[in-house]
């Protein structure tokens, strides 16, 4: 059974025993044959028919309902019993014994199945047979007292936090009086303090089979089924806690936290709406509802509703701080600045509040004001990189670099790959005069020695290089040092981006670095591979490794007596394309040598993709051990393939592409090839930057000369090679599904799409490689984009006009007289 269909089976069995339970039997009956449309064989909804037919006095329809759920079910006390109440209706006596004596042979502790049969022998004129049942009826009722009492010495140990106790006296509540939904919920709630979540569906199931109506119950099983992902299971429960009792705005913000989660925002929006009207005072759904309409771009409604929940009450600093966010983003500067002020008010030591308004006080060229501010927020929070960043960057402002320098160098110890900072240290270094450094800084992260040794105390020997004689590090060459020429990318402007321009380089010698008893420490975009002498070893780290050389505080070491590959890498794998050429690609110089290896580090091996790279490299998941788990790793022998990234940023090469072909371009990756479309676009729709803002239109036109959009991030490796593979035109903006042009056939021509204000040569020198024909177009400048984020981020406006004439340049469509 698909997941859908249980999960409408359950729904619509649900609503059954509800409307049952509210005497609604028309109702209840709809919801039953819904079900059995979905899937005809589905025991608790035949139960449900039955009950219903039961109490509609309709007794043979109930037992045709009931057989069924027991021949399914030959273990269900409560249907035997429910025989057992039909036949004694019919005065068929010794079939509703049977039936009795069933369920309670199943069932030993349920009064009621003992009272019922007791009348039947009363009936019958076994007198004796009837006192014996009714005493033991009785027996088990006089432990209903009993079982009160545990319920309630079990919620107050709940509420204290004696959770093993909690779940002993609710046991032994159920165990006196097994019809007690209560008691099965709050044992829910027990289990659901221990983080024990399947036991906890089970219970709070029993509670609601136990009284249908319960809502509270439907409402935790909801949470319990939110926090394990069922989320389709869990909207249910809440829909279902809504319709027993409306008056409660738990269920109502619950339903929306998940539709706000799946995107859909306007149905989020009204169940916020909703929990709102029930209690006006609930300012933590305000906050939801108002984030909502950010997301939507609805800032001036965003910003009513926070002058609404201002008016309710005045001591809340939030909604003056969401409304300083609106207008920061409208570039509202003196509107931001007096929000959040008003904010600070109310919390004078909220660090980020600080952080803020420094912000904005700088973009009203206050600086001094704006120092101030950074600087309260790092006194209240003296462990934020951004806080030390900001300052740095007011004081490059005022071109106080003696006073900015500590603060980067601060912000770079607590967020190596923090790119504000870079580009100031290298502003500096230039401003300083110190050309030759500002150039090592941008190609290698490497700072000057006189910084190095003041602000990092490293002073000495601390560096070596893989090669060096010095050390017990063993170089095992794999590719020898290569010059290439690569041909020029083509477009339509009159000057060749200078990011094209570059004919002829050489790309360094390919090789892996064994290090006896050597670590790998990984921290925020930087890598460490340190000798066992404890020295840098610099050719075969990532990032600012001095951050991490010279730190006395370092993660615990993970020791592992094998032979390991350290393949993670400052760009990390979650990228497509730096999983890719960082870490499959460079398995390839693992496998040119003779050396076993046991284990391999990558930094996160959780999507997809992942999992299908390592099954490709028949490398399986007991292998693997990752960084993002263990960052400070020590080995053996610590085995370490060079990077490509680390030449200048040229990223790629000739073997890796060729790796990546034979690994993944097999006939069972490039099936029925004729079937595919040859011409190609890739979307970055499901991206959160660089999309191309006018896509729809680009689609419009790209369909008239036979294009198909794809979404690569949606499909299997295999099912992207097998599109590229086939492909004869792709056109697509900057990103990493034009990592798979490995997989295209040499002559395929790529036209690539950038933002003007970021352009990166990457996937022309892949084309160069792979003997493909690279175009490229630069859309239109424009100022609501994401470049304020980062660097890399810009969305991109295509200019219509412009594709058209690149594609006639690269002879995909004909000449068009415009």
């Amino acid at each position: 059974m698909k997941k859908q269909q249980e999960n409408s089976l359950y729904e619509l069995n649900k609503k059954a025993e509800i409307y049952l339970a509210q005497g609604k039997l028309e109702e209840a009956i709809e919801a039953g044959k819904q079900a059995l449309e979905i899937v005809p064989y589905f025991p608790p909804i035949y139960k449900t028919l039955g009950n219903i037919f039961h109490k509609m006095g309709e007794i043979d329809k109930a037992k045709e309902w009931y057989l069924k759920a027991i021949n399914q079910q030959p273990e269900w006390a409560e249907v035997h019993a429910n025989f057992g109440s039909l036949y004694a209706q019919q005065q068929q006596w010794q079939l509703a014994i049977k039936s009795y004596q069933e369920a309670i042979g199943i069932k030993p502790n349920v009064p009621g199945f003992y009272r019922n049969l007791g009348k039947i022998w009363q009936q019958i004129g076994k007198i004796e047979l009837a006192r014996v049942c009714q005493e033991q009826a009785l027996n088990l009722e006089a432990q209903y007292p009993k079982a009160s009492q545990y319920l309630k010495k079990g919620k107050s140990l709940l509420e204290n936090g004696e959770i093993e106790s909690a779940i002993a006296h609710f046991q032994q509540a159920i165990k006196f009086n097994p019809s007690l939904a209560n008691a099965y919920q709050k044992l829910g709630d027990a289990l659901v303090e221990k983080k024990e979540l399947h036991p906890a569906i089970k219970s709070y199931q029993q509670a609601i089979e136990l009284k249908p109506d319960l809502w509270i119950a439907h409402h935790k099983l909801g949470k319990v089924f939110q926090e394990i992902g069922e989320l389709d299971t869990a909207i249910i429960e809440f829909k279902l806690a809504i319709k027993l009792n409306q008056n409660s705005p738990l269920s109502y913000k619950k339903l929306g936290e998940i539709l706000e989660n799946q995107k859909k925002l306007d149905a989020a929006r009204h169940y916020y709406q909703k929990a709102i009207e029930i209690q006006p005072d609930a300012w933590n759904i305000h906050r939801k509802l108002n984030q909502i309409m950010l997301k939507q771009g609805k800032l001036k409604q965003a910003i009513i509703a926070c002058k609404v929940v201002i008016k309710l009450n005045q001591k809340l600093s939030w909604p003056y701080k969401l409304m300083g966010d609106i207008y920061q983003q409208n570039q509202e500067w003196d509107e931001a600045a007096l929000a959040y002020s008003s904010a600070l008010k109310l919390a004078t030591n909220q660090d980020t509040l600080h952080k803020k308004l420094g912000d904005v006080l700088q973009k009203k060229g206050l600086i001094e004001e704006a120092i101030a501010s950074y600087k309260k927020a790092i006194k209240i929070n003296p462990n934020s990189c951004w806080y030390y960043g900001a300052l740095g960057d007011a004081y490059v402002q005022q071109q106080k670099f003696s006073e900015a320098i500590p603060y980067l160098i601060q912000a770079l110890k607590l967020r190596p790959d923090y790119d504000e900072v870079h580009k100031n240290i290298e502003y500096i270094l230039t401003k300083q005069g110190r050309q030759d450094a500002a150039s090592i800084w941008s190609l290698e992260e490497k700072l000057p020695l006189d910084w190095l040794e003041k602000f990092f105390k490293l002073t000495g020997d601390w560096e070596i290089i893989s090669s060096s004689l010095e050390s017990n590090i063993i170089q095992i060459k794999i590719y020898p040092e290569m010059p290439v020429t690569f041909f020029v990318s083509q477009t339509i402007d009159a000057k060749l981006h200078p990011s094209f321009q570059e004919k002829k380089l050489k790309l360094v010698e390919a090789f892996i670095a064994i290090i006896p008893e050597g670590r790998g420490c990984v921290k925020l975009g930087t890598t460490a591979v340190i000798s066992s002498d404890n020295k840098l070893v610099s050719d075969v780290s990532t990032g600012c490794a001095t951050v991490i050389i010279s730190s006395s505080q370092l993660p615990p070491i993970y020791y592992i007596n094998k032979n390991v590959a350290f393949l993670s890498t400052k760009w990390g794998e979650k990228n497509y394309f730096h999983w890719m050429f960082d870490a499959v690609a460079r398995i390839d110089l693992l496998r040119r040598t003779d050396v076993e290896i046991d284990k391999f580090i990558l930094g996160s091996c959780e999507k997809n993709f992942h999992r299908e790279s390592l099954e490709a490299l028949g490398i399986s998941q007991d292998k693997i051990i990752e960084s993002r788990l263990y960052s400070h790793i020590k080995a053996k022998q610590l085995i370490v393939p060079s990077c490509s990234a680390k030449q200048r940023g040229i990223w790629v090469n000739k073997w890796s592409c060729e790796f990546l072909r034979s690994l993944f371009l097999k006939p069972q990756n490039i099936k029925e090839l004729s079937h595919q479309p040859k011409r190609i676009y890739i979307s970055r729709k499901l991206a959160s930057w660089r999309r191309v803002l006018n896509e729809e239109e680009v689609m419009n036109l790209l369909e008239k000369f036979g294009f198909v959009s794809l979404t690569l991030e949606s499909m299997s490796i295999a099912e992207q090679v097998s599109y590229m593979a086939a492909a004869k035109v792709v056109i697509a903006p900057h990103g990493a599904g034009l990592t798979n042009l490995v997989f295209c056939s040499p002559g395929t021509k790529v036209i690539e799409i950038f933002s003007p204000k970021y352009v990166n040569s990457l996937y022309w020198r892949i084309s160069n490689f792979c003997s493909l024909s690279h175009y490229y177009l630069l859309g239109d400048f424009f100022d609501n984009d994401n470049l304020g984020k980062q660097l890399w981020m810009p969305d991109i406006i295509v200019n219509l006009k412009q594709l058209l004439k690149i594609m006639e340049l690269a002879k995909v469509i004909s000449t068009i007289n415009n």
